[in-house]
């Protein structure tokens, strides 16, 4: 997915250095002032300069111009061209020039759509050894887009990507193994998902915890299933799944003392998060603090039961204050 050009130049950088020919040498002089230029507020001497810099071979010229372009950053918007430049980037084996020019093609972004055309550059990026290329990739693998559909290779892909540092690839494997067309091997699933949890991805830890919860490909440990759960909900980006059994554990004995408050605040999170999807979570939420509300905490705002009931229903829960 593209991001921001600093982040490029950061993480994918492929340039040549000060001992390399005159060439190099002109183009990184070129790139650092159009990095000047732009911070000045010059953004027309600073695309000449990117220009220039990728001209020169100097690949970070190619993403500063290619930025510029795609975005509409201080000068007129031109995706076309942004492409050219991506994928001048990308020849030169800059493996982020080869992931975004991937998501412009996939999204149709300054040309037709091109899936076939994204999947091969996110190959490219990924025997670069761009992770978010691997998993990118491997989801078109999977699903068939771009080209024929292999669960095996978008296994390897995914793989790949876990193994370069993309949680959400562990995550993916995961997901994978643990259906019948990977071969159902939970056990297998379950480091992968605690794999992906580890890396801060919190799908990851909503599965996970689901694994330790029933002991599924392993031990069942409800004590830690708890606090995976906490860790996939406790964060800025509230993960739904995560947050919804957490709540339903928690208003249980199951791996530690009832929490009624602590699984009344999960579910919360829940039932009035704004996030798209996750309908069936939401409605079973809301509809658990709707009883919540009118009998554990019957002596709170009597209002909030049927606030909550009517969440649920629209939702299309179907219980019985649903008319169910």
């Amino acid at each position: 997915m593209r991001g921001s050009f600093l982040y490029a130049v950061i993480t994918g950088l492929v340039f040549l250095g000060m001992t390399g020919p005159a060439s190099a040498r002109d183009g990184q002089s070129d790139y650092y002032g159009a990095l000047g230029a732009k911070s000045e507020g010059r953004s027309q001497d600073a695309f000449g300069l990117y220009d220039r810099a990728c001209s020169g071979g100097y690949l970070a010229g190619c993403m500063g111009a290619a930025g510029m372009l795609a975005d509409g950053d201080g000068i007129a918007k031109d995706q076309t061209r942004a492409r050219q430049y991506f994928q001048t980037a990308c020849n030169g084996q800059h493996k982020v020039a080869c992931n975004w020019l991937g998501d412009m093609l996939l999204a149709g972004e300054g040309g037709a759509v091109d899936e076939a055309g994204a999947r091969a550059l996110y190959a490219r990026g990924c025997s670069l050894g761009h992770a978010a290329s691997c998993v990118e990739g491997g989801e078109l693998i999977e699903f068939g887009k771009g080209g024929p559909k292999s669960v095996p290779d978008a296994l390897n892909a995914y793989r790949k990507g876990c193994e370069s540092g993309d949680p959400r690839g562990c995550n993916l494997v995961g997901v994978l193994l643990e259906s019948d067309a990977g071969g159902a091997d939970m056990a297998a699933a379950r480091g992968y998902f605690e794999q992906a949890c580890q890396g801060a991805y919190y799908n990851g830890c909503a599965n996970f915890g689901k694994y330790l919860q029933n002991g599924t490909g392993g031990p069942k440990d409800a004590v830690r299933a708890r606090e995976v759960y906490r860790m996939g909900c406790g964060r800025i980006i509230t993960n739904l799944s995560s947050c919804y059994r957490l709540g339903a554990i928690l208003l249980t004995q199951e791996g530690g003392p009832r929490e009624l408050f602590k699984g009344a605040d999960a579910l919360e999170k829940v039932c009035t998060s704004q996030q798209p999807g996750h309908r069936t979570f939401k409605a079973n939420a809301c509809y658990t603090l709707g009883a919540m509300f009118e009998n554990e905490f019957s002596d709170a705002d009597p209002a909030l039961a049927v606030d909550f009931y009517a969440m649920a229903c629209a939702y299309g829960h179907t219980g019985e204050r649903c008319g169910g």
